[in-house]
C-alpha cells in the first residue's frame, strides 16, 4: 500500500498531491489555460477521475442518502474495485513507456529504467505490481462486503470453494436409477442452493457451507453409490439405510476424515468391507447390516479409536473375528449375528480375550456363525458391565463355564441352538439383573440349581429341547416376574404342578413334547394375562378345567395328543373373545361339536381331529370371517341330506380358508355341489373315508388354488370331469377306491406340479394317456386295479422323477418304497394321504422328527390295547407298560421303514436286508419278554 500510496502522491492528510497541485489545473472547473495536455497530464488525469468514480461507487463520496440492495452493494463493490485497481495499474504502465522528452520532471527516464525518487523501478516490478493490485482488489471486495449479503455466497463461494460439494452430491444423484418417492427431486434445481436439497444439512466452515449430513433413509433408492461421495470433506454423517442400492462399497469413503457416523443398512450392497475406512478415524458408529457383504471384517478398524457401535448382522462375512477390535476402548456394541463367521481352534477365540480390554461393551451378538470348539471361559472376562450377549445358533461345544456369572449386569444370555452338554452351573443366581435366560435346543440335563429362583427379574426362561428330566423344577415357582416360560421337548414327567397358576404375569407357557401324567390344573385359571397355552404331546387326561374356558386374554390353545377326555361345554367360546387358535386333536372328546364357536370372531384354526364327536358340523361356522383351517378328520361326524351339508355352503363365506379335512366320519348322501363354492384360497380338501356317493362337479375347476385333493375311498361314480386339468397347482391327487369309469382324461397332463396320482380300484378303462409324462414332479403313481389296457406309455416310463409306479408292472425299488411306507402305516396307524402330511410334510417326515424322543406321541394308540393274560398274544400285550427294551424294538422296526423310504432310491435299504433286521428285532423282542418272565 506504500507503494501505491507514493505512486499517486497521496499525503498524510488523506488527499492527493496530483489533487492539490495538478488537479487543479488539469480538472478542475476553473481552469482558464487552453492548452493541450500532454500525455503524462493525460494520465494522471485518468487516473485522478478513475480514482475519483471508484470511490464514488464504493461510497466514499456517495451523496445519494437511498440505501443499495444487498445486490447493488455487490455489484458497487466488485465494479467500484475493479475500475480502482485496473485504473492504477494502466498508469504505470503508461508511465513506464514514456520518453525522457516528458514535460513532468517527476521521474528521469530512461529506455533501461525508471528513475523513482525513492531508487531504481525496473520493468519486473510493473509485473510484480500487477500482481499486488489483484490481491488488493480481491481483498479490498471481501472487506467492503455488507455483513448480511448473503447473496455474496451464492454468487461467488458457489463458483469456487463450494463446486466440489455440489458436483459431489449431483454425481450420486447420477448413478440412481430408480427414485420412486421423488426424493432426489430437488438435486440439481438452480432456484434451490444445495444445502436446500432434500436429505442435505450443512453448516458454514470458514464463512463456506459445507455438506455435514447426508440422510437419505427409506427412500427406496435404486442404483449404486458414487465415489465422489468422498469429496464432501466436510462430512459428519452419511445415512442411506433403507433402500434398494447395489454393487461395493467405494474405497473412497475413506477420505470422509470428518465422518462420525455412517448407516448403509437395509441394502443390497455386495463386495468386501473397505480398508479404507480405518482412515475415518473420528468415526463412532458404522451399520451395514442386511446386506450381501463378504470376506473378512478388516481388522485395521481398530484404527478408528472412537467407534462406538459397529453392527454387521445379517451379511456374507467369513473368516475368523479380528481379536484388533479389542483396541476399542470406547466400543460399546459389537454385532455380528447371521454372517459366516468361523472359530474352529482355541486361538480363533482370541478375540474373545481381546474383547476383556473394551471396559464400555454393553452389547456382543455373535449368533447364527459357524462359531465352533469348545465354549472358552474366557467369556468371564468380559467387562461387568456387558448387558446382552447372543451366541445363539453356532457349534459351540463343551459346557456352560460358571465364569459366565461373573458379568453380574447381564440381562439378557442367549446361548440356543448349540452342542452344549453338562448342567446349568450353580453360580447362575448370582446375575439378579437376568430378564431372558434362553438355553433351547442344547443337550443340557440334570437338574435346575435352586439358585435360580435369586432371578427375580427374570421374564423369560426357555429349556426348550434339551433333556432335563424329573418333575418341573419347583424353584420356578420363585420366579414371580416370569412372561414366557418354555420346557418343551425334554423329558420331564410327573403331573403338572398346580404352583404355576401363582405366576399371574405369565403371558406364554409351553410344556409340549414331555411325559407329563394326570389332570391339568385349576389354578391355570389364575393366569389372567395368558395368552398361549401350549400343553400337547403329553400324557395328560381327564376334562378340561371350566376355569381354563374363562380366561379372556387366551389366544392359543394347544392340548393335541394327550389322553384328556369329556364333553366340550358348548358355551367354552363366550369367554374367549380373543381365541385364535384351538387344537385338541388325538385325544378322547366325544358329544356334539360346541355352537359357541362363532363366539370366538377372530378364530383361524380349529382342529378337532382323532377324538369321537358325534353330531352334525355346526353351520355358524360360516360366521367365522378369519377362519383358515378346520380339522374335523377321524370322528364319527354326520351327514345324510342336504340340509346336514347346510355347514358346507355356510363355509363360503369363510374367505380365507385353506383347509378343511372332513375325512374319516360317517357323512354320506350326495357330494353337494356347493363344494365348488369354497374359497378360492382353499389348498387342501379332503373328504376321504366317508360313504358320499355322486359325481365330482365340472365346477370343481373353480378351487383354482388347491394343491391337495383326497376323496378317496368313497362311493363316487361317473367319469372324472376333464375340468381337474383346470387344477394346475395340485400336488397330490387321489381318487383311488371309488367307482369311477370311463377314460383318464388327458387334462391331467397339465398338472405339471404333481408329484402324487392315486387312481387305483376304480373301473377306469382304455389307454393310459401319454399326456402324464408331461407331469415331470410325479413321484407316486398307481392305476393299477381298474380295465385298462394297452402298454405303459415311454413318456411316463421315461420320467426320472418317479420313485414308484403300478401300472400292471413292477419296480423292485418301487416294491421296497411300498413296505416302508406300509410298516410306517402300521405302526403309526396313519396314511401317506391323512390331511396332517400336507405341502412339504409326509409320513416319512412325521416318523423321522419323532424319533427317539418322541416316539409315544406318533405310535397307533390301538397298539397298545390291554388283553388278558391268558389270551394267544399275552406276551405281547405287555408292550403297554413301554419298558425299555420293548420301546427300542419298537424304534428298530420304525428305522427299518425310513430306510425303506428313503427319498432318493439309491439310498434304500434292499428288502433282503430289511426282512432280515425284522428277524433280528423280532428275536430280540421275545427275549427281552422271556427275560421278564423269568
Amino acid at each position: 500500500m506504500e507503494v501505491g500510496r507514493t505512486v499517486i502522491g497521496e499525503g498524510r492528510n488523506g488527499r492527493s498531491r496530483w489533487e492539490t497541485e495538478v488537479g487543479k489545473n488539469v480538472v478542475g472547473g476553473r481552469r482558464r489555460s487552453k492548452r493541450t495536455l500532454s500525455a503524462v497530464d493525460r494520465g494522471w488525469r485518468d487516473c485522478y477521475l478513475a480514482t475519483e468514480v471508484g470511490r464514488t461507487i464504493v461510497g466514499e463520496r456517495r451523496s445519494s442518502k437511498r440505501p443499495l440492495s444487498a445486490a447493488a452493494e455487490v455489484g458497487k463493490i466488485v465494479f467500484g474495485q475493479i475500475l480502482f485497481h485496473t485504473t492504477i495499474t494502466f498508469c504505470h504502465y503508461i508511465i513506464c513507456e514514456l520518453k525522457p522528452q516528458s514535460s513532468v520532471h517527476l521521474f528521469t527516464i530512461s529506455k533501461s529504467q525508471i528513475a523513482l525518487p525513492f531508487g531504481p523501478f525496473s520493468q519486473m516490478s510493473v509485473y510484480i505490481l500487477l500482481l499486488f493490485h489483484i490481491y488488493c482488489f480481491i481483498t479490498s471486495v471481501v472487506s467492503e462486503l455488507p455483513k448480511n449479503s448473503v447473496s455474496f455466497h451464492a454468487i461467488f463461494n458457489k463458483k469456487n470453494a463450494n463446486s466440489n460439494d455440489e458436483l459431489a452430491l449431483l454425481s450420486f444423484k447420477s448413478l440412481i436409477s430408480h427414485d420412486p418417492y421423488g426424493g432426489l427431486a430437488s438435486w440439481g434445481n438452480q432456484s434451490l442452493h444445495f444445502c436446500q436439497w432434500q436429505g442435505v444439512t450443512c453448516s458454514k466452515h470458514r464463512h463456506q457451507p459445507k455438506v455435514t449430513t447426508l440422510d437419505l433413509q427409506a427412500l427406496d433408492l435404486s442404483g449404486s453409490i458414487s465415489p465422489s461421495i468422498g469429496n464432501l470433506t466436510l462430512l459428519h454423517s452419511l445415512f442411506l439405510s433403507a433402500n434398494q442400492l447395489s454393487g461395493p462399497i467405494p474405497k473412497e469413503l475413506g477420505l470422509l476424515s470428518n465422518l462420525h457416523n455412517l448407516n448403509m443398512s437395509f441394502n443390497l450392497l455386495e463386495g468386501m468391507i473397505p480398508n479404507t475406512l480405518s482412515q475415518c478415524l473420528l468415526l463412532r458408529s458404522i451399520s451395514l447390516k442386511n446386506n450381501s457383504f463378504h470376506g473378512e471384517i478388516p481388522s485395521n478398524l481398530s484404527h478408528c479409536t472412537d467407534l462406538q457401535i459397529i453392527d454387521f448382522r445379517n451379511n456374507l462375512l467369513s473368516g475368523i473375528i479380528p481379536a484388533s477390535l479389542g483396541a476399542l476402548n470406547h466400543l460399546e456394541q459389537l454385532l455380528l449375528s447371521n454372517n459366516l463367521l468361523e472359530a474352529k481352534e482355541k486361538d480363533d477365540w482370541a478375540f474373545l480375550d481381546a474383547l476383556a480390554n473394551c471396559s464400555n461393551i454393553k452389547t456382543l451378538g455373535l449368533s447364527i456363525n459357524r462359531l465352533g470348539g469348545v465354549f472358552p471361559s474366557s467369556i468371564g472376562n468380559l467387562s461387568s458391565g456387558l448387558q446382552i450377549l447372543e451366541i445363539y445358533s453356532n457349534q459351540i461345544s463343551g459346557s456352560i463355564p460358571p465364569s459366565i456369572c461373573r458379568l453380574i449386569n447381564l440381562q439378557i444370555l442367549i446361548l440356543g441352538d448349540n452342542l452344549l452338554k453338562g448342567t446349568i452351573p450353580e453360580e447362575i443366581g448370582i446375575l439378579r439383573m437376568l430378564k431372558e435366560f434362553n438355553l433351547y435346543n442344547n443337550q443340557i440335563s440334570g437338574v435346575v440349581p435352586d439358585s435360580l429362583g435369586n432371578l427375580s427379574s427374570l421374564e423369560i426362561f426357555s429349556l426348550y429341547g434339551n433333556q432335563f428330566g424329573g418333575g418341573i423344577p419347583r424353584v420356578i415357582q420363585n420366579l414371580t416376574s416370569l412372561n414366557i416360560l418354555s420346557l418343551s421337548k425334554n423329558y420331564f414327567t410327573g403331573n403338572l404342578p398346580s404352583f404355576l397358576g401363582s405366576l399371574l404375569s405369565l403371558e406364554e407357557l409351553y410344556i409340549v413334547f414331555n411325559n407329563l401324567v394326570g389332570n391339568i390344573p385349576p389354578a391355570l385359571g389364575n393366569l389372567h394375562f395368558i395368552s398361549q397355552i401350549a400343553l400337547g404331546f403329553n400324557d395328560l387326561e381327564g376334562v378340561i378345567p371350566y376355569s381354563i374356558w374363562n380366561l379372556s386374554t387366551l389366544q392359543y390353545l394347544e392340548l393335541q395328543v394327550n389322553n384328556l377326555y369329556g364333553v366340550i361345554p358348548p358355551s367354552i367360546c363366550q369367554k374367549l373373545p380373543n381365541l385364535l387358535y384351538l387344537l385338541l386333536y388325538q385325544n378322547q372328546f366325544y358329544g356334539p361339536l360346541p355352537t359357541s364357536l362363532s363366539n370366538s370372531s377372530s378364530l383361524e384354526s380349529i382342529d378337532f381331529s382323532f377324538n369321537s364327536f358325534t353330531g352334525k358340523v355346526p353351520t355358524n361356522l360360516g360366521e367365522l370371517k378369519s377362519l383358515y383351517g378346520i380339522g374335523l378328520e377321524d370322528n364319527r361326524l354326520e351327514a345324510r341330506d342336504s340340509s346336514d351339508w347346510a355347514f358346507l355352503e355356510s363355509l363360503a363365506n369363510c374367505t380365507n380358508l385353506k383347509t378343511l379335512d372332513l375325512s374319516g366320519n360317517e357323512f354320506g348322501g350326495i357330494l353337494p355341489s356347493s363344494i365348488t363354492n369354497l374359497s378360492t384360497t382353499l389348498s387342501f380338501l379332503s373328504l376321504t373315508r366317508n360313504i358320499i356317493g355322486g359325481i365330482i362337479p365340472k365346477e370343481i375347476k373353480n378351487l383354482v388354488g388347491l394343491s391337495w385333493l383326497n376323496l378317496a375311498g368313497m362311493q363316487l361314480s361317473g367319469n372324472i370331469p376333464p375340468t381337474i386339468g383346470s387344477l394346475t397347482s395340485l400336488q397330490m391327487l387321489d381318487f383311488s377306491f371309488n367307482e369311477f369309469y370311463g377314460e383318464i382324461p388327458y387334462t391331467l397332463g397339465n398338472l405339471t406340479q404333481l408329484n402324487k396320482l392315486f387312481l387305483q380300484y376304480n373301473n377306469l378303462s382304455g389307454h393310459i394317456p401319454p399326456t402324464l409324462g408331461h407331469c415331470n414332479q410325479l413321484e407316486l403313481l398307481n392305476l393299477s386295479s381298474n380295465v385298462l389296457i394297452g402298454t405303459i406309455p415311454d413318456e411316463i416310463t421315461a420320467l426320472f422323477s418317479l420313485k414308484y409306479g403300478m401300472a400292471n408292472q413292477v419296480s423292485t425299488k418301487g416294491d421296497v418304497y411300498s413296505f416302508g411306507i406300509l410298516l410306517l402305516e402300521i405302526l403309526t396307524g396313519r396314511r401317506p394321504t391323512d390331511g396332517i402330511f400336507i405341502e412339504n410334510h409326509s409320513l416319512h417326515q412325521f416318523v423321522q422328527m419323532a424319533l427317539p424322543g418322541q416316539v409315544m406321541s406318533i405310535l397307533d394308540p390301538n397298539m397298545f390295547t390291554q388283553t388278558e393274560d391268558h389270551e394267544v398274544d399275552s406276551e405281547i400285550q405287555v408292550i403297554n407298560n413301554k419298558t425299555k427294551h420293548e420301546l427300542e424294538c419298537i424304534i428298530s422296526m420304525l428305522n427299518i421303514g425310513l430306510l425303506c423310504s428313503k427319498e432318493s432310491s439309491t439310498e434304500r435299504i434292499q428288502i433282503e436286508q430289511a426282512f432280515k433286521e425284522l428277524l433280528e428285532i423280532k428275536d430280540k423282542f421275545y427275549k427281552a419278554i422271556e427275560a421278564r418272565h423269568s
